[in-house]
């Protein structure tokens, strides 16, 4: 929506196959990209980014590593045979 916003002289659905192209990092393009504007352009390469790192590691790099649970399990080393 963003890129939409920022070059309204591109189609939805061009804007729309770029955008998720460059989510997927699938390499395919319109052959807008080079006619979109700065903004346009970062949007992009944020996407890509996103897109090639995946976002649960993104989020998991954001947001640190979860806290440990309280509980505490017991163990037993049990002989078998």
């Amino acid at each position: 929506m963003a890129i939409a916003i920022s070059d309204p002289t591109f189609t939805f659905v061009e804007v729309f196959f770029e955008a998720v192209s460059a989510f997927a990092t699938v390499g395919l393009s319109m052959g807008i990209t080079a006619q979109l504007s700065t903004l346009a352009k970062l949007i992009l390469i944020t996407l890509m980014y996103i897109g090639r790192v995946g976002v649960l590691l993104l989020m998991e790099a954001l947001l640190g590593e979860p806290q440990g649970s309280e509980i505490d399990y017991p163990e037993e080393d049990l002989l078998v045979g």
